[in-house]
């Protein structure tokens, strides 16, 4: 049995923590989440805080102090039917648009790229448009996972960078990644465990921190390595470092 954090803002930042620890020509960027967590005295907040080796700010989070147990997912793995069972509990009360939006506000200037998971199709979107109403200049990204989940294509109609995964695209009865791409260009203006989470990170570092030097393709091409990487491993450990030698190269490879 292996425990360890999970989430996918979490997970994505941890692997772009490392992208950014081995690239020394990196401009100087901070992390932070901005999630609802259990107390700060709780077991399971040191935990967390511990994983994302504090480099990954946790001031903005939201923490319901009643509460000691963060949201969980027991995934059961099957090694003879190759599949995969997922039980979820969240005893934590959801982020609601009024606590997200304080926290924006107050972050002002300091928040310049704004990712979100697009797990609430309902909230996510009504806290994109406080973004894009309120503070327009930031870039805002959003991950179209799980097709059940009802306003997500409204969301990724405002957002400036759409993460499709592949489950979505099967979902809304597309046959190719290019029929999916081809027909979501017609409708907004303006993507195994932990491998989209790896992926989102990577294409965030790429276009944040190389954007002047690299093409989309070549953003592309690095996340997609990254994410292959992420694959035929257990956990996130060691992604960055092995990227490093790709980072010296302009663009990072052939496309």
């Amino acid at each position: 049995m292996l425990r360890r954090r999970g989430g996918n803002c979490p997970n994505s930042l941890e692997v772009l923590q490392q992208l950014l620890g081995v690239d020394t020509s990196s401009p100087s960027l901070s992390l932070a989440l901005l999630s609802v967590l259990p107390s700060k005295s709780s077991a399971a907040y040191q935990e967390i805080q511990s994983s994302l080796n504090r480099t990954t700010s946790l001031e903005y989070c939201i923490h319901r102090e009643e509460c000691k147990e963060v949201a969980s997912s027991y995934i059961i793995r099957s090694l003879e039917a190759d599949t995969r069972t997922i039980i979820n509990y969240n005893g934590l009360e959801e982020m609601t648009v009024d606590e997200f939006a304080a926290v924006a506000d107050g972050m002002g200037e300091e928040l310049g790229w704004c990712h979100f998971e697009g797990r609430i199709p309902d909230v996510t979107l009504a806290c994109m448009q406080h973004l894009c109403h309120h503070h327009p200049s930031i870039k805002i990204s959003v991950e179209l996972e799980k097709p059940t989940r009802e306003g997500l294509q409204d969301c990724a109609a405002i957002a400036d960078v759409v993460f499709y995964s592949q489950l979505w695209a099967k979902g809304k009865g597309y046959s190719t990644a290019k029929h999916c791409l081809e027909d979501q260009a017609t409708k907004t203006p303006k993507a195994t465990v932990g491998a989209g989470d790896t992926f989102i990170a990577s294409m965030l570092f790429a276009l944040t921190c190389r954007g002047g030097e690299w093409n989309y393709y070549s953003c592309l091409a690095f996340a997609n390595e990254v994410a292959g990487r992420k694959v035929v491993q257990e956990g996130f450990g060691g992604l960055g470092e092995g990227m490093r030698y790709l980072l010296g190269q302009t663009p990072p490879m052939d496309v």
